[in-house]
């Protein structure tokens, strides 16, 4: 099953959000499943391990303590109507209101829906 997590307060230096995304992460590619994670960050990369599967980083925009957010939900819906996930299930973990915006969008244009 392909799964993706949308992470937008995700940081090197973060505390919680970042170790329950990155501990579900690693329990769904343990399970077998392909994981993509999406997060901000300064330019767009993707890296990929077996132990986190892939990690897509969107440019974001700077804010407070060296975090990026992505304030362009229309970056996140070409990226999800690139994988097609199989389960269109978002974790909780995020700001409510970029979960509304982007599960609207995605679910009008591409069948997925935010958990």
């Amino acid at each position: 099953m392909r799964i993706v997590q949308l992470a937008n307060m995700y940081h090197a230096r973060s505390g919680g959000l970042r170790t329950v995304v990155d501990t579900l992460g690693r329990g769904y590619t343990a399970a077998g499943h392909e994981r993509f994670l999406i997060v901000p960050g300064a330019k767009a990369s993707i890296a990929a391990d077996e132990h986190n599967g892939t990690v897509i980083t969107v440019p974001g925009t700077p804010v407070t303590g060296g975090y990026r957010m992505i304030f362009r939900p229309e970056r996140v819906l070409r990226i999800l109507a690139s994988l097609a996930p199989g389960l269109g299930r978002g974790e909780r973990q995020g700001d409510a209101g970029r979960r509304r915006t982007v599960g609207a969008g995605a679910r009008r244009a591409r069948g997925v829906v935010l958990a």
